[in-house]
């Protein structure tokens, strides 16, 4: 069930997402809000902020751009997509991870619940025509239900139980 809700003349947009288990066994839940950012915001002007205590590379690509992951490139040819894990600290509550343009005095800032939206990925894609900044609060890291499965990081909803998610994008002046 989704709920969203606008403020007349606002900058902000707020998603409330109930997922129910109707069914009578446990059943896997993998949710990942994938936010797309990019041009004119995305720019080599732009700067990305985080709530994480840590930034974990996903592999050896991500680990080439780790000391960068918060900066932005013009577009480049064969660029290979950059992943990070952003690790929020347990317990945070509400939390906000955001991309900021300076130069145009324009940001977007994604504000989440990460009690239960308790991985934040980064997709960062540099390359031509495929220029853009995923920003993805989620209950996982995109790693597929096998992999997560075998870590003991997959979520399951038991017969009868929901779960609550909610998170927020607002425009900001930068």
């Amino acid at each position: 069930q989704r709920t969203l809700e606008f403020d007349g003349g606002g900058a902000e947009i707020r998603i409330t997402d109930t997922v129910r288990n109707f069914g009578g066994q446990p059943a896997p839940l993998m949710v990942l809000y994938h936010l797309n950012f990019g041009f004119p915001l995305l720019s080599p002007d732009s700067i990305m902020t985080s709530p994480a205590a840590e930034i974990v590379p996903r592999d050896a690509i991500a680990e080439t751009g780790l000391g960068q992951w918060n900066i932005f490139t013009p577009p480049q040819p064969g660029f290979a997509e950059q992943v990070y894990w952003h690790h929020v600290p347990p317990g945070a509550g509400e939390v906000e991870a955001a991309i900021s343009n300076p130069a145009l005095g324009v940001g977007v800032a994604v504000r989440y619940d990460s009690t239960t939206l308790t991985g934040l990925t980064e997709w960062k894609q540099m390359g031509f025509g495929d220029y853009v900044l995923g920003i993805e609060p989620g209950n996982c890291y995109p790693v597929g239900r096998a992999l997560a499965r075998e870590q003991g990081a997959l979520t399951e909803l038991g017969p009868g139980e929901e779960v609550t998610y909610r998170l927020a994008l607002r425009v900001t002046a930068s």
